[in-house]
């Protein structure tokens, strides 16, 4: 049976960090050039918090789907001390504190 709906495949899938979750909100820096970026927190996969690295499927520029990137995540598990850091020069270039849990 046909319902009408057109399933649409991502154009491109671009990597992402998570830095922050404020509210309703997460905070992703996006692409090579680490591009910030607010999304729904309903619309990134369960499992993500902040360190977390994502793939983010994009058509005409926006995102349709955002997944974990495992791939990334087993070839190059980062050590905390290596995570705390990158977003401690968040914090320092944005000016927002990232606090965990939040």
């Amino acid at each position: 049976m046909d319902h009408g709906f057109e399933v649409i495949a991502p154009q491109c899938f671009v990597p992402g960090l998570v830095v922050a979750f404020e509210g309703a909100m997460a905070t992703v820096l996006v692409g090579v050039e680490q591009e910030r970026w607010d999304f729904p927190r309903e619309i990134l996969p369960m499992a993500a918090e902040p360190g977390s690295l994502l793939l983010i499927g994009l058509v005409d520029g926006r995102p349709i789907r955002v997944e974990i990137d495992v791939d990334a995540e087993a070839v190059q598990p980062r050590a905390v001390d290596d995570r705390l850091a990158r977003l401690g020069r968040y914090e320092r270039l944005t000016g927002h504190e990232v606090v965990a849990g939040s």
